[in-house]
């Protein structure tokens, strides 16, 4: 099976409400994981300064990337926006000839 190849400083072009929702999906599953790390640690299948740590890593992690998809999205939008502002106003300008 061939994979398409991305360039890794350019965003894929889904929607932006679907990658909201990839956001979500990847913040729950965190979630879910650091719910698990905590039940390790209360059942002392790891040490209480271990789990912790381990807690702390994964949230830090959960935490980046949701803030550097944020930043891609917000970049996207600010574009968007943009561009649609300058096609407004060309559009405005051939209304009134």
């Amino acid at each position: 099976m061939k994979g398409t190849k991305q360039s890794p400083g350019k965003p894929s072009q889904r929607s932006p409400m679907a990658a909201y929702e990839e956001l979500m999906e990847f913040n729950q599953h965190c979630r879910g994981a650091l719910d698990q790390i905590e039940g390790f640690g209360q059942r002392q299948m790891i040490p209480r300064a271990e789990y912790r740590y381990y807690r702390a890593l994964l949230d830090e992690l959960r935490a980046s990337v949701s803030q550097s998809v944020m930043e891609v999205l917000d970049q996207q939008e600010i574009t968007a926006a943009a561009r649609a502002s300058r096609e407004r106003l060309h559009l405005e300008k051939r209304l009134l000839k």
